[in-house]
């Protein structure tokens, strides 16, 4: 955009922090470049004036807040951001219900994939954010935040827990099966789930893709794993899916594990080395195993574990 930008203009200084500015140099060979640092001010004129107020780690090492002190407005970049395509209304108090719902779905899936792992910087950030005095937030992804700020504020502040555990009360069954044995198992649970009346959601790997399997996790309370052993290991790409999980430091879920084998276990042994080595610190029931189809007591142990994890959740339910 820079080289767009020069042949509007090519009289300017780009403004930015140190580590933009060693990018901004490498990238775009730019050398006109002014480093500016915490409380910096640019006066525009007319009464605005901007202060500058780096947040690093949300999530490129350079990123940082603008804010104009006339209208306190918070320009807020890569922070308080989301996925999804504007339309006509491009305000929080322009959005339909719909769009609401959209936004809040949208916000889950940009935290989640994209800022997740720097969840530390961010609750610094958010600290920063609310040391200054602001009516409107305006971040470089999704809705401007005029009439209610403090919403997506708030929504941040949900995110970052449900990065260590908490989520909305809901379940998400992320399974695979290869002869149908499993799958048994998993019709099954998701009858005690509806019997029960709680909420689920039902992900076959590798069939979902890895943004919508890492965001349904991430803001569910209850985790159900549900996959077969192969070649002595967890099914691949329950697997897969799992080590992608730990890699975003999605930790601290409470989870139960069920699936069937045939001439030997194994998924067990691979489920905990993937849990172990990402420091996932997952909160387990203890899993059920079956060789071939599920029996009635597999069965009975299937709905033991569901019920007892539908209990282990409820202290971890944030809305």
């Amino acid at each position: 955009w820079i080289s767009n930008f020069r042949k509007i203009k090519d009289d300017f200084t780009v403004r930015c922090t140190d580590k933009a500015a060693k990018m901004v140099a490498s990238f775009y060979g730019e050398d006109n470049i002014r480093i500016v640092k915490e409380g910096d001010t640019l006066d525009l004129g007319k009464g605005k004036v901007l202060s500058f107020h780096p947040v690093p780690n949300v999530h490129w090492p350079d990123t940082m807040y603008t804010y104009e002190r006339d209208t306190k407005t918070l320009f807020s970049c890569d922070m308080f951001g989301a996925f999804g395509r504007m339309g006509d209304h491009c305000f929080d108090d322009e959005l339909t219900p719909e769009e609401v719902d959209f936004f809040e779905s949208e916000g889950i899936r940009y935290y989640s994939n994209v800022m997740i792992t720097f969840t530390p910087s961010l609750r610094k950030a958010i600290e920063k954010a609310k040391e200054l005095e602001i009516n409107i937030i305006a971040p470089g992804h999704g809705p401007v935040y005029r009439k209610n700020p403090q919403k997506i504020m708030d929504d941040y502040s949900r995110f970052s827990l449900y990065a260590e555990g908490a989520g909305k009360n809901e379940v998400t069954i992320l399974w695979g099966s290869m002869y149908g044995m499993t799958a048994k198992a998993v019709d099954y649970a998701e009858s005690i789930l509806q019997r029960e009346g709680v909420k689920y959601n039902k992900l076959e790997m590798p069939l979902e893709s890895d943004s919508e399997m890492v965001a349904t996790v991430f803001k569910s309370a209850g985790i159900i794993i549900a996959a077969p052993t192969y070649e002595y290991k967890l099914f691949p790409p329950v697997a897969a899916a799992i080590n992608e999980l730990g890699r975003k430091r999605i930790t601290g879920k409470a989870a139960f594990r069920f699936g069937s084998y045939g001439w030997s276990g194994g998924a067990e042994k691979e489920l905990s080395e993937i849990i172990e080595r990402n420091k996932m610190n997952w909160d387990f029931i203890e899993s059920v195993e079956f060789g071939g189809a599920p029996k009635e007591e597999d069965f009975n142990k299937v709905e033991a574990g569901v019920l007892e994890l539908i209990e282990k959740m409820k202290e971890k339910i944030v809305e």
